[in-house]
């Protein structure tokens, strides 16, 4: 089951000015340019094209870029649709996680922008990936992780909605704490009615592993936690925290750093499942580990 809202009273978040809920009464009378959604996964971009594509009376075509992502997609499919469009057949195409278009792809990309009389609406998790040209052409909204008073407020909407029965209890800081603001995560936790698994212990073992160097006890453990239920986003920003909090070695937390950064930008354009990331996360930090300990001998 999956609640999916399909207007402003069924979100959190249409009083922000931040937010592009906010305008959609303005751009009823004015429609938009071209909308640029950027934020980690799981914050409500793709929900938010969807609405307002609904509210403004727009067809919305959807196309995810980290399926087709070469030039070929733009050329067969997306410039058709632009060219047929017209004033009494109103369209919003959505491009899905845009991020992933190749440089070529987003170049005839900004072409079809500058002449079709359809809206664009790209979603990203890595805004850097987006070209400048591209950027210039759209109004950037930034979605942030949700924080534990929306995700309080997002409980008592479900609800409301009769998604949840009224009587439930729920912790909202532990949910935001677990799920890193994550509300495709937290609904799913909601309607299904799972526990949330105690990883608190899992990442103190994860690192004290990481202390002594030992990948591949920590390898099972953070496999176990993805397992538990635990997001990606989640257990990279917990396991950030509680490893700086150790006092490690200057040495041994830099590198660890140093891997942790680049693995987290790999994060939201990571292809395959997330186990596979994991895996190649523990394997760099021993490759790393081990060219460190040759290095001083």
């Amino acid at each position: 089951m999956e609640y999916k809202p399909t207007d402003t009273n069924d979100i959190i978040g249409n009083d922000d000015s931040a937010l592009p809920y906010f305008y959609i009464d303005d751009w009823k009378e004015d429609p938009p340019s071209n909308l640029l959604f950027t934020g980690q996964p799981g914050t409500g971009k793709t929900t938010a094209a969807f609405i307002i594509g609904n509210e403004l009376g727009y067809t919305v075509h959807e196309f995810n870029a980290s399926d087709e992502r070469g030039i070929d997609v733009i050329r067969d499919k997306i410039k058709p649709l632009c060219q047929s469009s017209a004033i009494w057949s109103k369209r919003l195409i959505l491009l899905d996680e845009a991020d992933g278009l190749t440089k070529t792809s987003q170049q005839g990309l900004r072409r079809l922008m500058e002449t079709s009389q359809c809206i664009f609406v790209l979603t990203c998790n890595d805004i850097s990936s987006i070209i400048p040209a591209l950027r210039s052409r759209c109004t950037i909204f930034t979605f942030k992780p949700y924080d534990t008073d929306s995700i309080r407020a997002y409980v008592e909407l479900l609800k409301r909605k009769d998604v949840i029965t009224p009587d439930r209890i729920i912790d909202a800081e532990q949910l935001c704490i677990h799920y890193g603001g994550d509300l495709r995560a937290i609904q799913k936790h909601l309607i299904t009615n799972t526990p949330i698994p105690t990883i608190s212990t899992d990442m103190d073992i994860a690192t004290m592993q990481i202390a002594a160097g030992d990948w591949e006890s920590l390898h099972r453990t953070m496999k176990d936690m993805i397992s538990d239920g635990l997001t990606l986003h989640a257990l990279m920003h917990r396991i950030h925290e509680h490893t700086c909090s150790i006092g490690l070695a200057a040495e041994q937390l830099y590198t660890f750093l140093c891997v942790w950064g680049d693995f987290v930008l790999r994060m939201h354009q990571w292809p395959l499942a997330t186990s596979s990331f994991v895996d190649y996360f523990v394997a760099t930090l021993y490759t790393q580990d081990e060219n460190n300990k040759t290095e001083r001998r």
